[in-house]
């Protein structure tokens, strides 16, 4: 019985999901992303972008960051760091 139940409560989710498109299960509105997973972001963004040095915030809203977030990382701590080997400099290369 118990099996059954479980079963019926996972299709019904199933169901739901499909129906509203995952947002209740995937986004949450009014929530931000932390500061720490901000610059994570985008640490990651600049070591995988071919022209860091063109890099903008609107490359950070790609990586689905908020756009006011975006800039706000821009405005407060500049370009994200380059990982090790690669400079700011390659553009002159």
């Amino acid at each position: 019985m118990k099996a059954r139940w479980q079963l019926k409560n996972l299709c019904e989710v199933i169901r739901d999901v499909a129906d509203t498109a995952a947002d209740r299960y995937v986004f949450a509105e009014g929530l931000k992303t932390s500061d720490t997973w901000v610059r994570k972001i985008a640490e990651y963004a600049v070591a995988h972008d071919e022209k860091p040095w063109m890099m903008s915030s609107d490359d950070l809203v790609r990586f689905n960051l908020d756009s006011d977030q975006a800039e706000q990382y821009f405005e407060k701590e500049g370009y994200p760091p380059l990982p090790k080997g690669r400079s700011y400099d390659e553009e002159d290369e």
